[in-house]
């Protein structure tokens, strides 16, 4: 029984390792100007004014702050693993206009994922300060090309909505997934005149059945072991 355990442990564990991610990059870009943070640093193009950027490849974590256009504040954070689990993606934004503010779109990448999810969930929250008929909205995307950005298949869109309070959850998924492939999240803010924006995103993948039953087989051996265990005593 110890053997079947520790066997069936670490077969979680060489799983975990071996569905790790390559690679990852942040862009915000309204069209004409753009930024991206990617692991070899901070590439410009346009009417950018950066303060300061991370590229944390150990842990996941990618963020800009600075102006991209007419957007004079952009602060966005992405996060994936090994900081999340597996297959999973965090985009936190806030973005501020001037007078005039226009398009603008926030992406998050993360490529080389191995892991064969094909269902997940999407959480958004924030708010939308902007005027009449402007909107925000929130899309997820897998690609088995395994592009940074690629949107070769939609999980799913919440919105677009707005202004005021924005968000929602939503499902979805793909029938493949390839290995390795990547996923993204992308917030398209359309503001008109000053505008101000702040919210998260998330995605998070729904386990597999077959991972379900490993999973489940393993804690239903430990908790058997460990009753046997207690009957034995008395």
């Amino acid at each position: 029984m110890r053997r079947f355990l520790v066997s069936g442990i670490l077969t979680i564990g060489l799983a975990h390792l071996a569905f790790g991610a390559l690679g990852y990059e942040l862009e915000i870009t309204d069209g004409t100007n753009f930024i991206i943070v990617s692991a070899s640093g901070l590439t410009t193009m346009g009417s950018v004014v950066p303060i300061s950027f991370s590229n944390n490849t150990a842990t996941g974590v990618f963020s800009y702050d600075g102006g991209v256009g007419n957007y004079v504040v952009n602060v966005s954070t992405g996060e994936g693993s090994p900081l999340l689990s597996l297959g999973s993606l965090d985009l936190n934004s806030v973005d501020t206009s001037g007078v005039t503010s226009g398009p603008l779109k926030i992406w998050w990448s993360e490529n080389g994922i191995t892991a064969t999810n094909t269902g997940w969930l999407m959480m958004w929250g924030g708010t939308l300060s902007t005027g009449a008929g402007g909107n925000v909205s929130d899309t997820a995307y897998e690609d088995n090309t395994n592009a940074f950005f690629g949107m070769q298949n939609t999980i799913n869109t919440i919105g677009p909505q707005g202004p005021g309070v924005v968000g929602g959850t939503a499902g979805g998924g793909v029938s493949v997934t390839l290995v390795p492939h990547s996923l993204s999240e992308l917030i398209t803010l359309n503001g008109v005149g000053a505008t101000n924006y702040s919210g998260n995103a998330s995605l998070t993948p729904v386990p597999e059945p077959a991972t379900v039953v490993l999973f489940g087989g393993v804690v239903l051996a430990i908790a058997t072991a460990i009753k046997r265990k207690v009957v034995k005593k008395v």
